[in-house]
This record gives structure tokens, C-alpha cells and sequence, in this order.
């Protein structure tokens, strides 16, 4: 009987002592991936040293709003072609590579008649 304690006793012992090598493998190989990874300096913050800006000020009734913007016509693609006799496709291709003046609305292209009209004319003569 007390053999088979012994037996026991030795079986515990040799697990607790792999367990310690095991451990101390865990321990060894998380020293070795702390020392692999840099660690990560956060950038300082920077105090803000922009002056304040002072309040709106309020509207003055008696002085004169400033004009509006000019404002100019813009045209739909299909107009634009049926106004310079070009294909609407190949009209959005030079619009898309800026070679001549457009803007895109909701989804739309818009030109200006005269704009278009002066950058096809030089585009003609051979000036990109």
C-alpha cells in the first residue's frame, strides 16, 4: 500500500515538474514576442496655440447687401449636342476628360453654350 503511494506521489511530481517547464516555455515565449513587437508610442498631443476667433458680428440693416453671383445658363447634354451637332456620348467622353468645360448636377452633365462653343472652336484649330 504505501509503494502505491509512493508510485502516486512520483506520478504528481513528474506532472508538476512538466508543468513548470511548460509554463516556464509559456513564460519565455511571451518575453520573446514582447521583445519582437515595438511598443507603440502615441504621438504627444500638441496644445493649440491658434487664436481664438471673435463672434459673427450681426447685420447691419443700413449697409447694402453685396450682388448676387453671376448666374449663367447651363444646358442638359442633349441640348448641348443637338446645339454643336455632336453625338451625346462622345460629347460626355470630352466633358469626362476635361476637354471642354462641364459640370455634373445629380447625376446630370449641365455646359455652358459659349464655353463649349470657344473650346470647340480651338480644339478645331488644332490648340488643345
Amino acid at each position: 500500500m504505501a509503494e502505491k503511494k509512493k508510485a502516486a506521489a512520483k506520478k504528481t511530481s513528474a506532472k508538476k515538474t512538466t508543468a513548470k517547464k511548460t509554463s516556464a516555455k509559456k513564460t519565455t515565449a511571451k518575453k520573446k514576442t514582447a521583445a519582437k513587437k515595438p511598443a507603440a508610442k502615441k504621438p504627444a498631443a500638441k496644445k493649440s496655440t491658434a487664436k481664438k476667433t471673435p463672434p459673427a458680428k450681426k447685420a447691419d440693416p443700413e449697409k447694402k447687401p453685396t450682388p448676387d453671383a453671376i448666374q449663367v445658363e447651363l444646358i442638359s447634354l442633349v441640348e448641348m449636342s443637338a446645339a454643336v451637332r455632336m453625338p451625346p456620348l462622345q460629347l460626355r467622353k470630352l466633358a469626362q476628360t476635361g476637354q471642354i468645360p462641364a459640370v455634373k448636377m445629380d447625376g446630370e452633365w449641365r455646359f455652358n453654350k459659349e464655353l463649349v462653343r470657344h473650346a470647340l472652336k480651338r480644339r478645331s484649330q488644332g490648340r488643345r
